[in-house]
């Protein structure tokens, strides 16, 4: 099964947590344009025979992670996903999987997305108050049931959730009530 993970680098701020690499920079339009430029250049493949290089061409999956790839505006999304089936074979797509942030998910938004995109990787974090404002997160304990209504009113049902476990401060009761809250919620994976 051939894949495609694209790391988005942008988010609206820092969360305490994380290592990855992301910037709040709104240079967001520019990246897309120079990462459709990097998908587009040839490349030496590293196989000879022509048979694998058309096996390993059919994608399956796409991931966009981040960073927070729900900061990307529809238009660079649409732009992106159109550079991706330019450059590949996207017929076998199976999975096409957008994190996003609670906060970032409106109707709006949601209705905006590329028709490719099938799942929602939700990074929700926890469902206690005193937990996200710890770990400054932009939303609180009521926004991801709202967020997985929206993407479902769309035809996305299948979502996963994020949690934590070991966060300063939270219990084994907290954890339990994250736990509680988010089953409630019926995602395809916790």
């Amino acid at each position: 099964m051939a894949g495609i993970y694209i790391h988005i680098p942008f988010c609206a701020s820092r969360c305490i947590y994380c290592d990855f690499y992301s910037t709040t920079s709104r240079n967001r339009s520019l990246f897309i344009d120079y990462l459709l430029k990097e998908i587009n250049s040839p490349h030496p493949s590293p196989f000879d025979d022509d048979s694998i290089k058309a096996h390993n061409t059919l994608i399956e999956t796409i991931y966009i992670g981040g960073g927070t790839p729900s900061q990307l505006i529809p238009q660079d999304l649409n732009k992106l996903v159109a550079g991706l089936e330019k450059h590949f074979d996207l017929t076998h797509l199976k999975e096409f999987t957008l994190e996003m942030n609670p906060e970032d998910v409106t109707p709006e938004y949601v209705y905006a997305l590329p028709s490719p995109i099938n799942r929602v990787s939700m990074g929700v974090q926890s469902f206690i108050d005193e937990e996200l404002k710890l770990l400054r997160r932009r939303h609180d304990s009521h926004r991801p049931a709202e967020a997985i209504n929206h993407l479902r009113a769309h035809g996305i049902d299948n979502i996963s959730i994020d949690l934590m476990y070991g966060l300063p401060s939270q219990t084994l009761e907290s954890f339990n009530r994250s736990i509680d809250h988010a089953i409630a919620l019926s995602p395809k994976h916790l």
